[in-house]
């Protein structure tokens, strides 16, 4: 009985897609109010970076890194309106007021942006990507997910499977049906939003004027640096990165290292020969992106 139940919730996210995302065009479920998202959104951003500077790990606006990533947003937000002239959209809708912050953080690999276009860098990814190119696949993907509404397609899935659960299973709901619900759905659709951020980073930052390679590249180096947390992890006899390591990918809310550069080297091509011609004329590069 609750893998019948289990296929109807399944059916149901497949069939109530309400809305189209702005720059694919894909069905997407989006719920969940703006209003109290972006609340939400803001509250926790600006708490993050009130205990940040408290602690003084938050790179000051003065700073020429500060500077720096916020003009590589303006100018990968430049790329994305032009992409929606390319694609005759409509850009008004997908303005965002993008504000870049920078932790410092030797540990933490990562970076994530808020919907209402709030993003976080941790110096340690700065770090692995090594070049601007890199940061900018960097900082290109997490305004794709701004831009495809990824966060509040997520939280408008959490919204209409807790409305489901408590209507088929009752207040208490059903163990057996979040393990499967996780499983067959949450996680493979995390990965799915991760690809689609990729591939439109991809095309803003081709479209900036950005080295699109770099875009492979970058995760070829957070292979490399996740191979070494490793082998110190054996060294150390750390259980938990060697078991953090070897979680298969149908676990994970992102794509493997291995599995992004796989993406990468067949959408690069592909994404040159449609894009490459139309950087933006003060960002043209020397070398020509097609040779």
């Amino acid at each position: 009985m609750f893998l019948k139940k289990f296929l109807f919730i399944t059916i149901f996210f497949s069939i109530l897609s309400c809305s189209t995302v702005p720059v694919s065009d894909r069905k997407q479920l989006t719920i969940y109010p703006d209003s109290i998202l972006n609340h939400q959104s803001n509250t926790m951003y600006y708490q993050l970076i009130d205990e940040e500077r408290d602690q003084r790990r938050l790179i000051k606006m003065s700073d020429d890194l500060h500077k720096k990533l916020n003009g590589m947003a303006a100018r990968i937000e430049k790329a994305v309106e032009q992409y929606f002239i390319i694609e005759e959209k409509d850009y008004s809708k997908a303005k965002h007021d993008y504000e870049v912050n920078i932790i410092k953080d030797k540990r933490t690999v990562n970076a994530f942006a808020m919907p209402t276009g709030k993003i976080v860098f941790y110096t340690k990814i700065l770090d692995i990507a090594e070049n601007d190119d890199a940061i900018a696949a960097i900082m290109a993907h997490e305004m794709a997910h701004v831009l495809a509404r990824h966060g509040k397609e997520r939280m408008s899935h959490a919204l209409a499977f807790d409305i489901l659960s408590n209507v088929i299973f009752g207040p208490s709901g059903n163990a057996m049906i979040d393990v499967l619900a996780q499983l067959g759905f949450f996680l493979p659709y995390s990965r799915h939003q991760e690809a689609e951020a990729d591939y439109l980073g991809l095309v803003f930052l081709t479209i900036a004027g950005y080295d699109p390679d770099e875009a492979r590249n970058l995760w070829i180096r957070m292979e490399n640096y996740a191979d070494e947390k490793k082998e110190e992890a054996d060294k150390k006899g750390d259980i938990t990165k060697k078991a953090e390591k070897r979680i298969p990918e149908f676990l994970k809310t992102h794509p493997s290292h291995k599995k992004r550069q796989e993406n990468f080297e067949k959408w690069i091509p592909e994404v040159k020969e449609k894009y490459s011609t139309y950087i933006l004329e003060e960002y043209k590069i020397v070398d020509s992106l097609n040779k």
